[in-house]
C-alpha cells in the first residue's frame, strides 16, 4: 500500500478537511473550530475544569489555556473558584457565550450532516468505537518509551 493510501494519511486528510471547513464556516462569527469545541464542552457540562476540557478534546494544556484566556477577554467564558479543588478553575459560558455557542451549533448542522453522510447506515457505532480504540492505542503517555525500546523507530527530520 502506498503511504498516501494508508489509514494514518486518510485520517489526517479527513481531520484537516473537517477542521479547515469548520474554521472557514465559523470565520464570519469571529470564532474558530477549536473555540466552538471548547464552548460546546462548557455548554454541555458547565463548571468543568480546564483539565477536563483538555481530556475531552484530546488537546494540550497550553492550547486550551490560551483559548480560554482569549474567550474570557471576548466575554464568552468566565473562570470561577472550583467548589472542590482550590488549585483549579471552574469554567462557565457567560450569557454571551451561551448565545454564541447556540448560534455556532445551529449553524454547523450542515457540516455535521456532511460528516455523518460519509458513514454507511448502521456503521456509526463501529466507527466511533474504532476511533476511540485508535486514540487509546496512540496515547502519547501510554506509549512513551515503548516506541524507542522497539528498535528505536523514532526518526529525526
Amino acid at each position: 500500500m502506498r503511504f498516501e493510501e494508508s489509514l494514518a494519511v486518510r485520517l489526517r486528510a479527513a481531520y484537516l478537511h473537517l477542521h479547515r471547513s469548520a474554521n472557514r464556516h465559523f470565520r464570519p462569527f469571529d470564532a474558530t473550530a477549536d473555540q466552538y469545541a471548547v464552548m460546546t464542552c462548557l455548554a454541555q457540562e458547565p463548571g468543568i475544569t480546564q483539565q477536563t476540557v483538555v481530556d475531552q478534546l484530546a488537546s494540550d494544556k497550553r492550547t486550551i489555556n490560551r483559548m480560554i484566556d482569549l474567550m474570557e477577554e471576548k466575554g464568552l467564558v468566565e473562570r470561577r473558584e472550583h467548589p472542590d479543588d482550590r488549585r483549579a478553575w471552574a469554567l462557565y459560558l457567560t450569557k454571551e457565550g451561551r448565545q454564541q455557542q447556540k448560534v455556532l451549533y445551529d449553524s454547523a448542522d450542515y457540516l455535521r450532516r456532511r460528516l455523518e453522510e460519509a458513514v454507511p447506515p448502521g456503521h456509526m457505532e463501529t466507527i466511533l468505537n474504532c476511533l476511540i480504540k485508535m486514540a487509546e492505542n496512540l496515547d502519547p503517555d501510554a506509549i512513551e518509551g515503548v516506541v524507542t525500546r522497539q528498535g528505536n523507530s523514532r526518526t529525526r527530520t
